[in-house]
């Protein structure tokens, strides 16, 4: 799991949620012919149907392991998705 932080455009609000609280705000109130943002495509949704923006990445959370990463500098961050990003998962 990734914890966000996320900035609202208008008001300048900063809240930290979770990718579940980011698909409901996207996805909530729309008519049935709405096709759902998802995991995949949600950095899409938010920019284009909400108010709010990524402000920051806080934390990465192994939903496996239960390990938690947290960032000391914002390039550590980027190493850590860049090789996050390489990162293959084997299903078996």
């Amino acid at each position: 799991m990734v914890k966000y932080k996320i900035k609202n455009k208008k008001t300048g609000e900063i809240k930290g949620v979770g990718l579940s609280w980011i698909l409901r705000e996207i996805n909530k109130d729309r008519s049935n012919e709405w096709t759902p943002y998802n995991k995949d495509d949600w950095r899409e949704g938010l920019r284009e149907f909400t108010e709010w923006e990524v402000y920051e990445v806080v934390e990465v959370i192994d939903s496996k392991t239960g390990l938690t990463f947290k960032f000391p500098d914002d390039k550590k961050k980027e190493e850590f998705f860049d090789l996050w990003d390489k990162y293959e998962v084997i299903k078996e």
